[in-house]
């Protein structure tokens, strides 16, 4: 799980496939860090909150993540687009005809393969966002996936 300070990064794990909660409140934190791992930039949640908790130095985004799944060990379990960045429910492959007049026509058109979040309703393609998705992972994290 993530807090305020790393809600990019949140989003991020979550279009890599990880389970990944994000936290605004601390009471909510204070509740779920013992099941959880909290990868955070807050000092002082460090030394409030007991339990397993990253702290994530200042670094550039991609630096930041490249540390996150090096500190983790999470490189073998990259499993792309399976969860629904927007509210971290895993994603389940839907019918074209289920999406029709919900995502561009022009999308429709090309694509064949369709993914929809059970609870949010946002759909997934692999468009050129996929492609750009694994190059980034590849060249600005150093992971071949």
């Amino acid at each position: 799980m993530v807090d305020e300070t790393c809600v990019k990064h949140g989003r991020w794990l979550r279009l890599m496939g990880f389970d990944t909660e994000i936290f605004i409140n601390i009471e909510d934190l204070k509740s779920n860090t013992d099941k959880r791992i909290l990868i955070t930039r807050n000092k002082k949640l460090e030394k409030m909150l007991k339990g397993n908790i990253v702290l994530l130095p200042e670094m550039p985004f991609w630096k930041a993540m490249s540390f996150i799944v090096k500190k983790l060990n999470l490189e073998k379990f990259i499993k792309p687009f399976t969860r629904c960045s927007r509210c971290n429910r895993e994603v389940i492959k839907v019918e074209k005809e289920k999406v029709k007049g919900k995502v561009p026509y022009h999308v429709y058109e090309i694509q064949d393969s369709f993914h929809m979040c059970p609870d949010c309703g946002q759909i997934y393609w692999g468009g050129s966002h996929y492609q750009n998705f694994l190059r980034d992972i590849k060249s600005k994290i150093g992971l071949d996936i």
